[in-house]
């Protein structure tokens, strides 16, 4: 069993093993939150915050060379897993990735709010349309689609 101190704000870092050889570190910090300690958790919905939970790193997970050949050649791929396997987290960390260097201007855009509107084509377009218009401007800091729709 690891040891801590949360006086000192040190936690002993560790390794988790998992089966078939899946590690994930569990961490050498404690994060420090108004003026309390709170310990790393395993999230169980939404994006990992690295910060706050423990996780395997996001771009470990997929064949990131062969993702960025892929970009590199304009084509399609398809990230396809079950259900709060780490795919939105793999993919705000490839966006991440790809705006730290000078070649791509990348936003992630989900578009599960025009669903209920599958029935009105214009409708749900434009949601979606409005959607990418928010993203590129907290991305990115760019108003041009923001101030075309």
């Amino acid at each position: 069993m690891p040891s801590w101190w949360i006086g000192s704000g040190y936690l002993t870092p560790y390794i988790l093993t998992l089966p078939n050889s899946f590690c994930i570190h569990l961490g050498t910090d404690v994060t420090h939150r108004r003026g309390t300690y709170a310990m790393r958790f395993f999230n169980t919905t939404g994006p990992v915050r690295p910060n706050d939970h423990y996780h395997v790193p996001p771009l470990d997970r997929l064949d990131l060379d062969e993702v960025l050949t892929l970009i590199q050649q304009k084509k399609y791929f398809v990230l396809h897993a079950p259900r709060q396997t780490g795919k939105t987290s793999a993919l705000l960390a490839l966006r991440d990735l790809l705006n730290a260097g000078s070649d791509y201007r990348c936003v992630y855009v989900n578009v599960e709010a025009a669903q209920a509107l599958r029935e009105d084509v214009g409708r749900a377009t434009q949601v979606i349309l409005g959607e990418l218009a928010s993203r590129v401007r907290l991305t990115l800091g760019d108003e041009f689609l923001t101030q075309t729709w």
